[in-house]
């Protein structure tokens, strides 16, 4: 079963998006920016890209920091995971856009139906 990480500090938004990712693989979610940080980036530091195991990850883009999401995409892509990332969020700035590209992020606007989400996650869990 795929593993999903998702993040988001909208609890709303959070329940959300565990229950419609849910049926598509087991879900890990964390509510704050440092979790993100302590969950994926820190192993990828410790030398062990694989260690985090997830197989999609799932970010807000204003948790807490705004840019936040794609601070965590740059770092992970940095540091050589390649790991599939949707920034799941509001809004992006022209700068966030560009740094989404360079490191093959994807965007999905959040939504009150997760449709957009639910169909960007089944393509990319296809894929692997």
């Amino acid at each position: 079963m795929p593993k999903i990480f998702i993040a988001d500090d909208e609890h709303p938004w959070l329940q959300l998006a565990i229950s419609a990712l849910s049926p598509f693989g087991e879900v890990k979610a964390v509510t704050h920016i440092a979790d993100v940080f302590d969950t994926i980036t820190t192993p990828l530091y410790m030398d062990d890209p694989d260690e985090h195991e997830f197989d999609l990850i799932v970010l807000d883009n204003n948790m807490q920091v705004s840019g936040a999401g794609i601070q965590a995409l740059c770092e992970m892509r940095e540091l050589g995971d390649k790991t599939p990332v949707i920034i799941h969020s509001s809004d992006l700035t022209p700068m966030d856009e560009q740094k989404l590209a360079k490191y093959n992020g994807v965007f999905v606007r959040k939504k009150i139906d997760c449709k957009k989400l639910i169909t960007m996650v089944q393509e990319i869990l296809a894929a692997k």
